[in-house]
C-alpha cells in the first residue's frame, strides 16, 4: 500500500545506529567508527530508494546495519575486482580491510552499551557445508572482529535449514522465524547477521488518547488506523517540503525519526529525490532547542522480506554475483560467488515503544559441481543383473528400503 509506506520510508534510522555518537560506559567512539557510521548512512540512502523503486506499492523496511554487517563479514574473503566492487558499494574504498573490521567491532560494542534502557542484540554466524573447506584465517578474522560463531553442517540434510533458522529465531527473540526456505545444491556457506531491538519511548503515548481515525492512502482510498497522540517537547524541523520529528527511546541515545512529506507529495518521488547533502542537512536541523509538538502516529506492525541481488547489483556490486567472482580469501581454490543476499525485517510500534528485528543471510555458492559424477543411493533406486557380452538381463529390481 503506497500510503503506508510513509511510516516505513525513513525507518532506516529506526535503530539510530548510523547517527549515534558520544561516550558510553565503555568510552567514546573514535573518528574511525564515526567514519564507518557515516558511510553506513550513504549506503542506506542508496539501497533504500533503490529497493523502494522496485516495490512502490508495498511497505518497505530494511536494516542497513544488518545488511552491511553480513556483507562486511563476506568482504574479508573477497579479492581483486570483487573486493573493489564491494568496497565501492559499501564505501570502504579508502579504508584498509583491517580498519573496516576494527571499526565494526568497536561500533558494535559501543551500540550494545549505548543505552542500558534499550535492548539491542547483535549476533553473527557462519555456516559451512561439511564437505567445503574454509580458510582458517577467514574464520579467525570473523570470530575476532564480528564475534561470529562458526558451524559446520551437512547441507544435504534438510535439517540444516531448520538449524540455521532456529539460530536466527533465537537471536531475534522469535520475531524472524526463518531466513532460508531451502539450501540449493550450489550453496556451500551462509554468513548471517541477526539483530533485535526493543525500547520504550522516553515519553510514552497515553493509550487513553488513542482513537480510531482514517488513514489516507496514496491511491486515494482510506482505511481505519489506531492513531496514538501526545504533546511534548521534541526535536522538530519543517520546511516547504517536509515535517520532521525525532521521538527518543530510553535515555535518548536512540530515536525514531519521522519524516512527513508536504501534502500531495508522492512518497515514492520524495524518496527517490533524497540526496546525501539534504539528509545531512535535515539531521543537523534536528538539534538545538526542542519544540513543543503534538505528535499523532498510527499504531502499526508489519513484516518485510526481500532478496537483495538486483538492488546490490544496481549499486555496483554485480561482480560478487558473477560466476568469475573472486572469493579466494574464503577458499584458495576459488570458484565461489554470492548466490543470494536474503533480508527479513519485523517492526511493531505502539504506545509503549518499538520492537524490531532484522536478519540478513549472504549465501555463498560454488560455480560448478565436481567434474566427475557423484552417485548417492540414499533413496529408492532400480537395479539389474545382466550379462555384458549378450546384454541379457537376468534380474531387475527396485529397492525401496532396507527392511526385510
Amino acid at each position: 500500500m503506497k500510503g503506508k509506506a510513509i511510516f516505513a520510508s525513513m525507518l532506516m534510522l529506526l535503530l539510530g545506529v548510523w547517527s549515534c555518537s558520544g561516550p558510553d560506559d565503555g568510552g567514546e567512539i573514535t573518528t574511525l567508527e564515526k567514519s564507518v557510521s557515516a558511510r553506513g548512512n550513504t549506503f542506506a540512502l542508496e539501497i533504500f530508494p533503490a529497493l523502494n523503486a522496485l516495490q512502490e506499492d508495498e511497505n518497505v523496511l530494511i536494516s542497513p546495519f544488518s545488511i552491511s554487517t553480513a556483507l562486511s563479514m563476506t568482504y574479508n574473503g573477497a579479492r581483486g575486482e570483487t573486493q573493489t566492487a564491494m568496497a565501492e558499494a559499501l564505501g570502504f574504498s579508502d579504508m584498509s580491510v583491517e580498519d573496516v573490521n576494527l571499526a565494526y567491532k568497536n561500533l558494535t560494542n559501543y551500540l550494545r552499551g549505548a543505552d542500558n534502557k534499550v535492548t539491542l542484540d547483535i549476533a553473527n554466524s557462519i555456516w559451512a557445508d561439511a564437505g567445503f573447506s574454509v580458510d582458517s584465517a577467514f574464520l579467525a578474522v570473523n570470530r575476532s572482529y564480528y564475534d561470529a560463531v562458526t558451524n559446520t553442517l551437512d547441507f544435504g540434510n534438510p535439517a540444516s535449514v531448520a538449524t540455521i533458522n532456529q539460530w536466527v529465531s533465537d537471536n531475534t527473540n522469535q520475531k524472524i522465524e526463518s531466513i532460508i526456505d531451502a539450501i540449493p545444491p550450489e550453496a556451500v556457506m551462509y554468513l548471517v547477521n541477526a539483530l533485535y531491538f526493543k525500547a520504550a519511548w522516553t515519553w510514552e503515548f497515553d493509550p487513553d488518547l488513542t482513537v480510531e481515525t482514517s488513514f489516507y492512502r496514496c491511491d486515494g482510498g482510506t482505511e481505519k488506523a489506531d492513531m496514538m497522540r501526545q504533546t511534548a517537547e521534541f526535536y522538530y524541523y519543517q520546511n516547504d517540503d517536509l515535517q520532521m520529528v525525532d521521538l527518543p527511546y530510553g535515555d535518548e541515545k536512540f530515536s525514531m525519526t519521522l519524516i512527513l512529506p508536504a501534502y500531495e507529495t508522492d512518497i515514492n518521488d520524495f524518496i527517490a529525490g533524497i540526496t546525501q547533502s539534504e539528509w545531512d542537512s535535515w539531521m543537523d536541523s534536528l538539534s538545538g532547542e526542542k519544540t513543543l509538538v503534538e505528535v499523532r502516529l498510527p499504531r502499526f506492525s508489519f513484516e518485510y522480506k526481500a532478496t537483495l541481488n538486483d538492488v546490490l547489483t544496481a549499486l555496483g556490486m554485480g561482480p560478487v554475483f558473477a560466476m568469475n567472482a573472486d572469493f579466494t580469501g574464503i577458499n584458495p581454490l576459488g570458484g565461489l560467488y554470492i548466490s543470494r543476499v536474503l533480508h527479513k525485517t519485523f517492526i511493531e510500534v505502539n504506545e509503549e515503544g518499538t520492537e524490531a528485528a532484522a536478519a540478513t543471510a549472504v549465501e555463498v555458492g560454488v560455480v560448478s559441481v565436481p567434474d566427475y559424477p557423484v552417485f548417492v543411493a540414499n533413496r529408492p533406486f532400480l537395479f539389474a543383473i545382466r550379462e555384458q557380452e549378450s546384454g541379457s538381463i537376468f534380474f531387475m529390481g527396485k529397492m525401496l528400503g532396507l527392511a526385510e
